[in-house]
């Protein structure tokens, strides 16, 4: 009997014991994301990273309706009637899905906070900078996208905008969201490269992006440019960030979240977006998908020859030292009919007006960082059928108070 009782108090402390281990990575987790959160100076907490729940395309749409002009409100549509017939996440089965949610309105708040000049909280910006890592690495160098469609298959009126280069013009990417809409389930963005670099906000740009992609990764897509690369996130990025955070860990966070952005994005199985342009005839989407990731863009010969490549009048390829490799009509048509493509949208280049047509239609070249050097932008709103609405801009309306020197 007295072995007994000697059991069941044994027993009785090792249950204790267990089930207050089983407590710890819950009470660390929290700990964790509660030590992130994000707050506004002054003001109630804007980012709780410990709020349970999953992002939804809905919460972004209601932050449209609340902070558009009525001429630009978008009809708010029930994400979960909607579906596509080639849209990532049913392509990607293992894409990365947040462990994070961030709601609307904390969207929106960040967004004016750093148009006033300010950045992301340090611990939160480490969290948002290592779940892109995670999200951008899972999918595909080059995946399809589609217009969303409804439970019946029928596609609803949907747009999705194309941008080129915006080189961390902050105040023209809240001025696009503004007076061409938030990104949203029927208004799908794509940003074609060169994010940052120039432009005195690459920070804020950056950290806009990635906020939006983590609260709808269906709503806004990137590929990568010759300037997510070591040698200019080193300028203006790593700047900012050492300015804002003093910390040379997070500028290598950052850098490795660039090294895993997708090459290309083909919308509707006919338009292929991709930074720069193509190194030859018969270059493969195949190919391209085998190009690694985690790289920088010196480390492999064909990463380095896309990112750079340019379009010329010319038939045949020449290689150009400083800009790297200049494609002909014959070249786009080939690697277009061999992969069965319509047309190739780029940026990469400063034409004028932001805008140029190359090689009978197949080519086409969007630029949207009007202030460098002193052009105009431009940026393309492609719908359902595929036609294209341009869009020209010269200079933002949209001002931060704070200015960095050069």
């Amino acid at each position: 009997m007295h072995k007994l009782k000697k059991f069941k108090m044994e027993y009785k402390y090792m249950l204790v014991l267990c089930i207050g281990l089983a407590f710890i990575p819950i009470y660390s987790h929290h700990y964790f994301f509660r030590s992130s959160t994000f707050y506004d100076r002054g003001e109630d907490v804007v980012f709780d990273l410990a709020t349970t729940g999953s992002s939804t395309t809905v919460a972004i749409e209601h932050a449209i309706a609340n902070n558009q002009e009525s001429d630009n409100d978008a009809k708010i549509l029930d994400h979960d009637a909607i579906t596509s017939k080639r849209s990532m996440l049913l392509l990607e089965d293992r894409v990365h899905q947040p462990h994070i949610s961030i709601t609307t309105d904390e969207v929106m708040r960040l967004l004016k906070r750093m148009q006033d000049g300010k950045v992301a909280d340090k611990g939160f910006f480490i969290v948002l900078l290592e779940e892109s890592k995670k999200l951008l690495h899972s999918l595909k160098n080059v995946y399809h996208i589609s217009h969303p469609a409804n439970k019946e298959g029928n596609l609803l009126n949907s747009t999705v905008t194309i941008l080129g280069d915006i080189h961390g013009q902050y105040p023209l990417l809240l001025d696009i969201f503004i007076s061409n809409g938030y990104p949203c389930s029927s208004h799908v963005y794509i940003f074609n490269g060169d994010f940052t670099d120039k432009g005195n906000y690459s920070l804020q740009t950056l950290t806009a992006l990635l906020i939006l992609k983590l609260h709808c990764p269906e709503c806004i897509h990137f590929t990568r440019g010759n300037h997510e690369a070591r040698k200019y996130f080193k300028r203006k990025l790593r700047k900012q960030i050492m300015k804002h955070y003093k910390d040379e860990a997070i500028f290598k966070l950052a850098l490795e979240v660039a090294y895993e952005i997708p090459l290309g994005i083909i919308l509707e199985g006919k338009t292929l977006v991709m930074h720069a342009g193509i190194s030859g005839p018969t270059l493969t989407i195949a190919d391209l998908n085998r190009i690694p990731k985690g790289i920088d863009t010196t480390e492999n010969e064909l990463l380095d020859e896309i990112v750079w490549s340019d379009p010329q009048d010319q038939n045949g390829i020449l290689d150009v030292p400083t800009r790297g490799r200049m494609f002909g009509p014959d070249i786009s048509k080939a690697f277009l009919d061999l992969n069965r493509l319509d047309r190739i949208i780029r940026g990469h280049d400063n034409v004028k007006n932001g805008y140029m047509v190359h090689h009978q239609g197949r080519v086409i070249t969007v630029w949207s960082a009007p202030t460098y050097r002193g052009r105009r932008g431009s940026y393309v709103n492609v719908n359902v059928t595929g036609e294209l609405d341009v869009h020209y801009f010269e200079t933002p309306n949209v001002t931060i108070v704070e200015q960095e020197r050069k």
